[in-house]
């Protein structure tokens, strides 16, 4: 609610205080997956809410009702999806009081999540995720992995694209003052902007590749094992070549 008090002429503009309703979600009594009942958040994953159509009765309204108890019949209407209350025209305006119904579509679902008696919860994996997860329609558990697959790599991509523009804005803002020094001449100002906004880029996309990097093999104890080892061949193998190098130019020859 915006608060009218501020208003120029707030006297003749005043805005409730507060919602007589807030939003609410109505889940009927069992929803059944054979012979198990699902949990409400899973039930919120089986469909998007959606307008329920149609025009309401504003008979369907009890009389005990909190907002019909401060409205005379005259001045409840039905509304497309729900109704509004008022006390002028039948066309609602700021000012009214709007009450909309939307309603979510049951349906054949898959699910990837633990049995816990007769319910499902989440299942956690050795790795520490939890898998917990409804799709619609009759979908195997290999293809539901997949999906769950890319989800992550979508995710993935995005957060680290997200991360490479604050890395590079956040250099870029250090490196400001040298634009602003060189702002005394204009046209320079410019040009020191256009190499901050550039060294800035460049700078933060490769600390982001070195973070990124970091991350993908700490998270592969297997290939950090493996390239850790390689790491410490080479090294000796290269500090041996360098001993037997250095042992040779030392040793005197005979004539």
């Amino acid at each position: 609610l915006i608060d009218s008090s501020a208003f120029k002429q707030s006297a003749k503009h005043q805005n409730p205080g507060n919602m007589p309703y807030s939003s609410s979600k109505f889940y009927p009594s069992a929803v059944i997956l054979g012979d198990f009942t699902l949990p409400t958040n899973l039930i919120d994953q089986i469909s998007t809410p959606s307008a329920i159509g149609g025009t309401l009765d504003a008979d369907l309204i009890p009389d005990s009702n909190a907002l019909s108890l401060s409205f005379t019949d005259n001045e409840i209407f039905s509304y497309p999806n729900g109704f509004y209350f008022g006390n002028t025209t039948t066309t609602p305006y700021v000012g009214h009081t709007r009450v909309t119904y939307q309603a979510a579509p049951g349906g054949v679902v898959s699910i990837l999540a633990e049995q816990e008696g007769s319910t499902f919860g989440p299942y956690e994996a050795s790795s520490g995720a939890d898998l917990y997860r409804l799709e619609q329609g009759v979908v195997g558990a290999e293809t539901m992995f997949d999906n769950a697959k890319a989800e992550n790599k979508a995710v993935t991509m995005v957060l680290r694209i997200v991360g490479a523009m604050v890395m590079s804005i956040g250099i870029g803002l250090v490196l400001q003052p040298l634009e602003v020094v060189a702002d005394i001449i204009p046209c320079i100002g410019d040009l020191v902007g256009a190499a901050v906004s550039c060294v800035a880029g460049l700078i933060g996309i490769t600390l982001s590749l070195i973070v990124i990097g970091i991350a993908w093999v700490a998270n592969r104890p297997i290939i950090l094992g493996v390239g850790a080892a390689g790491a410490l061949v080479v090294g000796g193998l290269v500090y041996m070549g360098y001993k037997r190098k250095q042992n040779a130019a030392q040793t005197p020859y005979k004539f």
